[in-house]
């Protein structure tokens, strides 16, 4: 499990290696993916997203998911903001 020393940059790091593997659906990385892809626990990773959020350099979306029981739903998760 990471600690405290995973940065902002290494977090964003991961949301662009998310973005570049999804190419055809760049929508956007949940929290149990970035959890899953850092080693983090959710909390921490809440606390550096609101952080990349209000210095806009990530943006909250929703994206589709398919619940157990097969229902569609949107589903919080995380963006990088585009500067090209």
């Amino acid at each position: 499990m990471q600690t405290d020393t995973f940065t902002l940059d290494e977090l964003l790091a991961t949301l662009e290696g998310a973005r570049i593997q999804n190419d055809t659906a760049p929508a956007g990385v949940t929290l149990n993916e970035l959890a899953a892809a850092t080693g983090r626990s959710k909390n921490s990773l809440a606390k550096d997203l609101r952080v990349l959020i209000d210095t806009g350099k990530v943006v909250p979306v929703r994206v589709p998911y398919v619940r157990i029981d097969g229902q569609r739903t949107m589903v919080s998760a995380y963006r990088l903001v585009r500067h090209d």
